[in-house]
């Protein structure tokens, strides 16, 4: 799917359902981390360069989930839970009042598998998005009509169509799943000190987009995935980026 963080959506029912069989942390960055290759790094981001094999899974992906559930919860959610709105905040306090250590080792197991069975969930959604080969499709379709602009067409309807309806429904199920019932617009208001550190996540979020687009190698049939790929590498770079600066100020004021 072209949006990583639809991934999530599909991941937040099953901890609402099996709330005590599986790690919420776990789920979430089990369901990112086997983007992380096409989301960081400035050579061509269209082609994997993960196997998704058995040793990769288990000896890159799966590491790379966990000391970002890690880094997340020793780095970010302080600051997150004083930087978002009230509303937000009293809904996902649970969430972003984790005690790393005991965390870790109450629930390492938990935490482990529900992390795996994020990944290969994430790898089961993009294998449907793929059942369509797109160059079978624009052969069919040319070989039918003689014509390269409808065969064009259905080309690209391959290649986009099932992963962004996939996308669309992982979505509405992170707005169903992990939004506050009661959306009162006045319990989203900001204060000016979370403002500013939202305008600096922007702001970072800006140089990092900038930096990738001058540097990355991009296919030009594909900006629309290029611009995706990069505003959501530059979104999770920042929140990290922003909340190690942060904790560093809190820090030194403490």
């Amino acid at each position: 799917m072209p949006f990583t963080f639809a991934h999530i959506g599909y991941v937040v029912p099953i901890k609402r359902r099996w709330t005590e069989k599986f790690s919420f942390s776990g789920l979430l960055f089990g369901s990112i981390a086997p983007d992380y290759d096409i989301l960081f790094r400035f050579t061509n981001n269209r082609q994997h360069i993960f196997d998704y094999d058995f040793a990769c899974v288990f000896f890159i992906v799966l590491p790379l989930a966990f000391f970002s559930l890690v880094g997340f919860h020793l780095i970010c959610q302080r600051i997150i839970l004083q930087m978002i709105p009230n509303n937000l905040r009293v809904y996902w306090k649970s969430f972003l009042t984790i005690d790393v250590t005991s965390y870790l080792k109450n629930n390492f197991i938990k935490i482990i598998y529900s992390i795996i069975f994020a990944i290969y969930l994430h790898l089961i959604l993009d294998f449907i998005c793929h059942v369509l080969d797109a160059h079978t499709v624009y052969l069919m379709i040319f070989a039918l009509t003689n014509s390269i602009f409808v065969a064009q067409i259905f080309y690209y309807m391959a290649i986009y169509f099932v992963p962004i309806i996939l996308s669309i429904l992982g979505f509405y199920l992170l707005y169903k799943y992990a939004a506050p019932e009661y959306k009162i617009m006045s319990n989203y208001v900001l204060t000016k000190k979370q403002f500013q550190f939202w305008f600096f996540v922007v702001i970072t979020m800006c140089l990092f987009t900038l930096a990738k687009y001058l540097l990355t190698q991009r296919e030009a049939n594909f900006a629309i995935d290029f611009i995706i790929i990069t505003l959501t590498s530059a979104f999770i770079f920042s929140i990290f980026f922003c909340c190690l600066i942060y904790q560093f100020i809190l820090a030194k004021n403490e």
